[in-house]
């Protein structure tokens, strides 16, 4: 994640920072709807201090701030990109979590082993709090305890086969150079079991 600072990046357009290369995209007609992520994104390759990298803007409806994303991989798609992005947050936000909650790095003992140890059980904990709280926001009362059990594992399923089905599209959409979203979004409305598939996804995150 860049900061929509002064900071010049060598364009197409100019020596232009992250505002003004946003407003000649716009005005350029290049910002793209991704469907999949239900946000707004345009893209371009440039230099930073004569290192080629490149930029991605996307924000989220109509009124949201845009938002940058900076790569020195220049194959990479906006949708990757943004999927490892949420993937690397997940752990900032679960090691701030750790170090502010679980006393993580607190240990005071010489020995490498005792800190082994420390991080070892600090994990453990931090791993059994994810599950309590991911149980917790169902309704886990008397004998709706086990149908619950069995939805919350069948939907996990359902999110890892969908996963693995956008890593493919991901994959392909990388290889001949097409357009991921409308890659899934064609798969989504012509094969009725992918449909379903990606409704019972939706369902997992609602609930």
């Amino acid at each position: 994640m860049a900061k929509r600072g002064n900071t010049k990046y060598d364009t197409e357009y100019g020596c232009l920072n992250a505002n003004q290369i946003i407003k000649a995209l716009k005005k350029d007609k290049l910002c793209k709807y991704c469907r999949t992520l239900r946000c707004t994104y345009c893209q371009i390759d440039a230099l930073l201090a004569g290192k080629k990298v490149r930029l991605f803007f996307c924000k989220h409806g109509r009124k949201g701030e845009w938002n940058v994303l900076l790569t020195t991989d220049r194959s990479i798609t906006f949708l990757k990109a943004y999927r490892l992005y949420a993937r690397r947050w997940a752990t900032e936000v679960g090691y701030k979590d750790c170090k502010s909650l679980l006393n993580l790095g607190k240990c005071q003992s010489q020995y490498f082993s005792a800190q082994i140890a420390s991080f070892t059980l600090t994990l453990m904990q931090y791993n059994i709090l994810c599950t309590v709280k991911r149980f917790e926001a169902y309704e886990t009362i008397g004998g709706l305890f086990s149908e619950v059990t069995g939805e919350t594992l069948e939907l996990s399923v359902t999110d890892k086969i969908w996963a693995l089905m956008l890593d493919t599209i991901l994959f392909f959409a990388d290889r001949y150079s097409a357009d991921a979203s409308e890659m899934i979004s064609d798969l989504i409305n012509e094969v009725p079991s992918i449909h379903l598939l990606k409704n019972m996804n939706n369902y997992k995150r609602v609930s």
